[in-house]
């Protein structure tokens, strides 16, 4: 499955179907490369890499923010 990018609005990333850790990592630093400050993209990814859950995460629609 292919992760689906839902919406990207007032510091809200959502994201939907996500079944591998590879490929949502993939969208977020494409995503990351559009942020100017490292220090947000250093804890988009740190909250990434906690909501991930090895290989599948739940199909039901997911959130970030930051």
């Amino acid at each position: 499955k292919k992760i689906k990018l839902l919406q990207l609005r007032s510091g809200l990333l959502k994201f939907s179907h996500v079944s591998q850790a590879d490929t949502y990592k993939e969208v977020l630093l494409t995503f990351s490369q559009k942020i100017m400050l490292d220090d947000t993209r250093i804890r988009i990814m740190q909250q990434v890499t906690r909501f991930i859950d090895s290989e599948t995460i739940c199909e039901q629609s997911r959130s970030l923010t930051f």
